[in-house]
């Protein structure tokens, strides 16, 4: 499976870092393929290429603020947020394939 993820907060990169490198773990422990993003407005140019979501089977958003979701038209969804991911990883990610939903502007 082709995972792409994204992670934001609002309050710095911390919470951002450590869900995005617990899931990108996790995932290949799955024996996934996973790209991740960690949104930072100040490095808009570390953000995941348009072809790589578009080789995303889906995208695991991780987030406690509003990301722009335009680039994710298409694309199967799932949200979450950062308590819930940092509680559960696993979980998460067994959610997440199981009930992402492709997403629709």
């Amino acid at each position: 499976m082709n995972l792409a993820i994204v992670t934001a907060c609002p309050n710095g990169m911390v919470t951002s870092v450590l869900c995005a490198r617990l899931l990108d773990a996790a995932a290949q422990r799955q024996g996934w393929s996973t790209s991740v993003e960690v949104v930072d407005v100040q490095h808009p140019e570390r953000q995941l290429s348009q072809a790589t979501l578009d080789a995303a089977e889906w995208v695991l958003l991780v987030s406690s603020t509003p990301v722009e979701m335009q680039r994710f038209v298409g694309k199967r969804v799932f949200q979450s947020t950062p308590a819930q991911a940092l509680q559960d990883v696993e979980a998460v990610l067994r959610r997440g394939a199981e009930e992402a939903q492709v997403y629709v502007a």
